[in-house]
């Protein structure tokens, strides 16, 4: 399948493609010339969360207000799960955050309703993933978190105002993440142990995967729509 609706899409995604490549370059340049106190991952830990044994508990709160309050990039936040607590433990401490703020972004929504939607998210991208989410249902969720670059934090809470269970909301924000948090977290502890090599190589598939994600959104909601309205028939 291309995704690329024309040659115009194909040489902005290139271009997109290259800037992403390098700023991977120029940060991990930065990262080992310029930031030596990076090797100690337990003073970085202790200096941002500043929770001592409670640092894992305080990354997970971190994480959910990301989600809730979407002021960091979900993979700018798993890199530095990575990063602080290792491979492991750092995809568990992310993936577990942003499940329990999908969860709260989910319960805000239903116990406000549209009138707080409409006060927190643009008017247009709400009635995009409200009507996406209602046509689709937890199948659409899913995909949504799965694919990087598409708004899965505005999807939390458009889910709220449907009738997808609870339950099913978080199991679908836990796996649907799990793989691209992995590979972030993966990228982060890399850097950590100063395997620059690899985090470049995972970050550049990851940014790839993302750009392909956003420049193929419109064409992947058709696909769910067309595939979900096919199973009802």
């Amino acid at each position: 399948m291309n995704p690329f609706v024309s040659a115009d899409a194909r040489r902005r995604f290139l271009r997109s493609a290259a800037l992403v490549a390098v700023c991977l370059l120029g940060g991990a340049f930065t990262l080992r010339t310029f930031t030596p106190s990076l090797s100690d991952p337990d003073a970085l830990r202790s200096a941002f969360l500043g929770l001592g044994p409670y640092a894992g508990a305080g990354f997970v709160l971190f994480a959910a207000l990301a989600v809730v309050l979407a002021p960091v990039p979900g993979q700018v936040v798993a890199f530095l799960g990575g990063y602080l607590f290792g491979p492991v433990a750092g995809t568990a401490y992310s993936l577990v955050g942003f499940t329990l703020g999908s969860g709260a972004a989910f319960l805000l929504s239903r116990t406000y309703g549209r009138p707080f939607l409409e006060r927190t998210i643009a008017g247009d991208l709400l009635a995009r993933f409200d009507g996406f989410v209602g046509e689709t249902g937890i199948l659409g969720v899913f995909v949504v978190f799965l694919v990087p670059g598409l708004p899965d934090d505005v999807v939390c809470f458009a889910a709220g105002l449907t009738r997808i269970r609870l339950s099913r909301l978080l199991a679908a924000a836990f796996l649907g993440r799990a793989p691209g948090i992995t590979l972030v977290a993966l990228a982060g502890a890399s850097v950590e142990t100063g395997s620059f090599n690899a985090a470049l190589a995972i970050l550049a598939a990851v940014a790839v995967v993302t750009l392909l994600g956003w420049y193929s959104r419109r064409r992947i909601e058709r696909l769910v729509r067309d595939y979900s309205a096919s199973t009802r028939r």
